[in-house]
């Protein structure tokens, strides 16, 4: 009977020690946790809007829809020349709504089905006004030409784009400021980043013009009518994440 030799049960043991030893430290590693901050930043850039959104509408009664429509074609005919004299795009004016809708009486209540007293036209119109400076004076005109009808007034800015990405940059800064700030004081330094996650950007007005939803506009209005754009504050947000270095 052959005896095997005892060097090679060693050898052979002491290769599997290694190997369990280097399997365990791998698992280790696996497991190892890596601190990390996340940090959110804001920027803001204020700007004056260059911009301004109106809804202008013209409503009319009558007691045929004929005689209604032709009262309405009549104003917003006039309208629609006003805007082109204040050099107004033809791309910038758009109807948004038409209707004729009979006018009931409905003050009967006998059973009886209501009786048709007349009709109305409603037609509105989305403009476009891209020279503020005369807004209020084309609102004056407006009116006086047969608007009696003025939704809301919405102030923007055409190109918000490069200020986008102005807020953006800010709100970057903004995050390694507070991230900096906490690193200081708890006595850490900033490692790598680990991501970067854009949150949304919206622009919103800071003061506006104060035309009512839905208001229904006098038969004149003051001369020069007083329209104020305000401000527009565009606003971005961002939250950045760093691994945390001991």
């Amino acid at each position: 009977m052959k005896l095997v030799p005892k060097i090679t049960l060693i050898t052979l043991f002491s290769i599997s020690a290694i190997f369990g030893l280097a399997a365990n430290k791998a698992s280790a590693a696996s497991h190892t946790v890596v601190n990390r901050i996340s940090i959110q930043g804001t920027g803001v850039v204020i700007t004056a809007p260059d911009i301004a959104y109106i809804n202008i509408g013209v409503s009319n009664q009558a007691k045929t829809a004929r005689e209604a429509l032709d009262k309405n074609n009549l104003a917003m005919n006039n309208i629609v020349d006003l805007l082109s004299f204040a050099q107004v795009e033809n791309s910038d004016i758009q109807t948004s709504n038409f209707s004729i809708n009979p006018r009931y009486d409905r003050s009967q209540n006998n059973g009886q089905l209501p009786k048709i007293i007349g009709y109305e036209t409603f037609n509105t119109l989305n403009i476009t006004i891209r020279d503020l400076d005369g807004l209020g004076d084309i609102l004056d005109q407006v009116v006086t030409s047969g608007s009696n009808r003025i939704d809301n007034i919405r102030f923007a800015v055409a190109n918000p784009q490069p200020l986008q990405d102005q807020a953006r940059a800010l709100a970057a800064k903004d995050a390694l400021r507070r991230a900096q700030i906490y690193a200081t004081t708890l006595g850490f330094e900033l490692g790598n980043i680990v991501s970067i996650t854009e949150g949304s950007s919206r622009s919103t007005p800071r003061a506006e013009a104060f035309m009512p939803q839905g208001a229904m506009m006098m038969d004149s209005m003051a001369k020069s009518t007083p329209i104020e754009a305000g401000e527009q504050a565009i606003t971005s947000n961002v939250n950045i994440v760093w691994v945390i270095n001991q």
